[in-house]
């Protein structure tokens, strides 16, 4: 039987000489990876020959011919060395001034004029009244070169991430921040990225030219026996040691006596089991190569290979779940209007509001054991007056197995039903939601209203929701503005 998918998701990493595209699909229950695929393609950026335009242009047309079928989401990124990443303290009152003042940081910290880049980036807590961002930036010249690709081959992003995040989301997603120092290797075949996190949040990032041409030449050739690739792996992991100890030494927030505890190996090429290796024995860190999260089946493609589509998968995952880091250098003018839902989804969410309104009507486990018992004697007395105990057996087993598939559904959605019938209670008929994630003790909402400013008081005064607040700022938009609530959801809430 064929899978069902509520939605589809297209991650495409772009790097100088090479991409890779992953799908994935969210079912009810985890996520699929669908198809994957790769080609590589001579180096591309601003002055590119059309010969070059065309092998990228042709590689990702021929993928959405094989793929049947348009993504409902298409996430991408662009060669890292073409994206600048800058991490920096910044004082503030409150969560809300820094929004407004990051502008001007961005103006002391990248070489260009913010009105010459397309600027994203993710505010953390330092202190009192005191910040960190981490913000990406591209040249508006750059972003144009890939967008007019992008549209030659037919594809309309609605994100576009850096590959940085892409993979730090796959370390770090369902996982408690461990504190210390964690280095991050995405090994490609004309550059190497070193990105350097101190508790989890990153401190500097840099991309480092590879100048080794055996390495290069040889970095695509899986068909290679390890022997023949160990010699340039071996100077490679030098190279990038000594990479890993200047970045290290280059961080202003992490004392000179401190070292990296975790090394995360991205990507690599053949050189992929070699590196980590060889990396593993001249650093005397424990290495950890990306791997899939686990809301994602195990059952992989077989073209699934982890060094090639591992960066395509985490940028895949940013339409499919919720991600810590959200960056999208995508200017709001290109962020395309998604459809407020297809028939597809409608039936799908009409199926899933069913099944979650029944384990709401019927939650508690006594309840249903209750029910059980008196089903149970119905059914002796029915077999009593019927002669066919065959098909009463039947339904019997039916009824047992619909009851306890709402006991799971209760057991693993306690609160959805109860949050959605509260939002369509305190929001004004004005608002509208386009997004909803609750977690154990939280939620996050997005949408559009006419007034926003007052929806933080409205949810407050539900006894089932504390501690709102506006998550980033409030845009104006011509569907009305546009704003993110956070809240945390009451302890005495069933």
């Amino acid at each position: 039987m064929k899978p069902f998918y509520f939605e589809k998701s297209l991650g495409i990493d772009i790097r100088e000489s090479s991409a890779a595209l992953c799908l994935v699909g969210k079912k009810f229950r985890g996520i699929d990876v669908i198809t994957t695929g790769a080609f590589e393609c001579s180096p591309l950026g601003p002055g590119a020959d059309e010969k070059t335009r065309q092998e990228f242009i042709e590689g990702v047309r021929q993928f959405l011919d094989n793929m049947q079928g348009s993504p409902d989401q298409t996430t991408v990124c662009l060669p890292r060395r073409y994206v600048s990443i800058k991490t920096f303290s910044l004082p503030a009152p409150d969560r809300e001034s820094v929004d407004a003042m990051v502008e001007f940081e961005i103006d002391r910290h990248f070489s260009a004029s913010p009105e010459n880049l397309h600027v994203s980036y993710r505010v953390e807590d330092a202190g009192e009244n005191l910040f960190k961002v981490i913000a990406g930036a591209v040249h508006t010249s750059v972003f144009e070169f890939f967008w007019e690709l992008f549209e030659q081959a037919g594809i309309r992003p609605s994100l576009v991430d850096i590959s940085t995040f892409s993979n730090l989301n796959l370390i770090q997603q369902g996982k408690k921040i461990v504190p210390g120092n964690e280095a991050l290797v995405d090994v490609s075949r004309d550059s190497v990225e070193i990105t350097v996190l101190n508790d989890g949040v990153v401190e500097l990032s840099r991309s480092i030219p590879v100048a080794d041409p055996d390495f290069r030449e040889h970095f695509h050739r899986h068909d290679l026996e390890g022997n023949r690739l160990r010699p340039h792996a071996t100077r490679f992991a030098g190279f990038v040691s000594e990479a890993l100890q200047s970045t290290l030494y280059s961080c202003n927030f992490i004392r000179e006596d401190e070292s990296i505890d975790i090394i995360h190996l991205a990507s690599g090429g053949a050189y992929h089991e070699a590196l980590a290796f060889e990396l593993e024995e001249q650093t005397g860190v424990s290495i950890r190569p990306l791997t899939p999260p686990d809301a994602v089946a195990k059952t992989l493609p077989l073209e699934f290979d982890a060094a090639t589509h591992n960066t395509a998968l985490g940028l895949a995952l940013r339409g499919a779940q919720f991600c810590r880091y959200q960056l999208n250098l995508l200017p709001q003018e290109r962020i395309p209007v998604r459809r407020r839902a297809s028939l597809r989804t409608t039936v799908a969410l009409l199926l899933v509001t069913a099944f979650l309104a029944g384990g709401f009507l019927i939650s508690k486990v006594s309840y249903n054991n209750m029910t059980l018992n008196s089903l149970n004697a119905q059914l002796k007395e029915v077999k009593t007056q019927v002669g066919s105990l065959e098909k009463v057996d039947r339904e019997y087993d039916e009824l047992v197995w619909f009851a306890e598939t709402l006991n799971q559904i209760d057991r693993d959605f306690p609160l959805k039903v109860v949050v959605l019938k509260e939002l369509s209670r305190v929001l004004p008929k004005n608002t509208y939601v386009t997004r909803i994630s609750i977690s154990r003790n939280s939620m996050e909402v997005q949408g559009f209203s006419q007034a926003a400013s007052p929806l933080i008081q409205q949810v407050e005064d539900s006894p089932l929701f504390i501690n709102a607040a506006f998550r980033g700022s409030v845009v104006n938009q011509k569907n009305g503005q546009k704003f993110t609530i956070q809240a945390e959801i009451t302890p005495e809430a069933p």
